[in-house]
């Protein structure tokens, strides 16, 4: 899985020409870096004279760059180096992109003749997991390795293990959960073939459905802009003014167009209308960011003055018999139907 050092050098690790210079131990480190000075504090011929590793601090104005024609194999030998100086596999992974990110059979085509040749006396000849796999249990069963997952949820196990090769059954009771399964496995695990299909297919849907949407005027508005996204905020009866007020902890939309939510009074009905400004000022991006729910409080002005309920004064908040925290809130309640 590619978690020994020299396995986790290949998973490209962030590691810069710095960080080699202040862990890994070279008695001539310009064979594998070159170097650029800006300033005075040291002369070249001190730098060409230098072993790592070094502490960067004290060489204030020095580059570091790896050789154009460094040999790779050098050059993961240093990152493999680099990485065994952190005390935890935790740390040296987490430099690292996963093994699925990268080209699986450049990952993993160093440990096949060690595992071959460990293996060979069997029969064994594998180049992928896959074939590992699939060549250990004919030797051991006459055939594929089969995999049942009786509960198999959203499908991970039935997805590993058809990604690793063997032959998978799965089923589930909850219909929801079989189709997670069956596309995990026949769209996100599909053939690169496949997948190229199944994505011509949805671009076809997804351009079709535009344009029927464009031609009806749908999620439109006059200046012919779409909808992207919808915001909505539940609204309470304020019970000191008897109005209904919108509740949100900010009015902000967008911080990079400043577009800000502002609550209009609407004397007739008792209710805010909500008005949307675009290419607001810097103080009424902030005053927008203080929203009628602060520190669970209700907080909204209203002709100049302001007026604060608590939240829990709205919901009813009280303590049963028993000493349970209840409130007045109407219960949700869901009920299954059988068709």
């Amino acid at each position: 899985m590619a978690f020994d050092e020299g396995g986790l050098a290949r998973r490209e690790p962030k590691l810069k020409p710095s960080d080699i210079a202040e862990r890994v131990a070279l008695a001539h480190p310009w064979r594998s870096f070159s170097y650029s000075l800006k300033g005075q504090a040291h002369t070249a011929e001190e730098i060409d004279r230098l072993q790592f590793p070094i502490d960067l601090v004290d060489y204030p104005g020095l580059s570091l760059r790896w050789l154009r024609d460094i040999d790779p194999a050098e050059k993961l030998d240093l990152l493999a180096k680099a990485l065994a100086t952190f005390p935890t596999y935790e740390e040296r992974a987490g430099l690292c992109k996963r093994p699925e990110e990268l080209d699986q059979a450049a990952l993993y085509a160093p440990i096949w003749p060690a595992v071959n040749a460990h293996l060979g006396r069997f029969g064994i000849d594998a180049h992928s997991h896959q074939e590992l796999v699939e060549q250990l249990g004919v030797l051991r069963f006459g055939h594929r390795p089969k995999v049942g997952d009786t509960f198999c949820g959203g499908g991970s196990i039935p997805f590993e293990a058809a990604r690793l090769g063997c032959d998978v059954y799965a089923s589930d009771l909850n219909p929801i959960a079989c189709m997670l399964t069956w596309g995990a496995l026949n769209i996100i695990g599909a053939p690169p073939e496949q997948r190229a299909e199944i994505e011509r297919a949805q671009r076809e849907v997804a351009e079709a459905v535009d344009r029927e949407i464009t031609e009806l005027g749908i999620e439109h508005d006059s200046q012919g802009n779409r909808a992207k996204a919808y915001l909505y905020c539940l609204e309470t009866r304020c019970p000191e003014t008897g109005w209904m007020v919108p509740m949100a902890p900010s009015w902000v939309i967008s911080r990079n167009r400043n577009v800000v939510a502002k609550l209009v009074p609407d004397h007739a009905n008792k209710r805010f209308d909500i008005e949307i400004l675009t290419g607001v000022s810097v103080a009424e991006m902030q005053a927008a960011e203080r929203g009628t729910v602060r520190d669970g409080n209700l907080v909204y002005e209203l002709d100049g003055r302001t007026y604060l309920t608590p939240i829990k004064t709205i919901r009813g908040d009280y303590r049963d018999a028993d000493g349970d925290l209840r409130n007045n809130l109407a219960l949700l309640r869901f009920l299954w139907v059988r068709a």
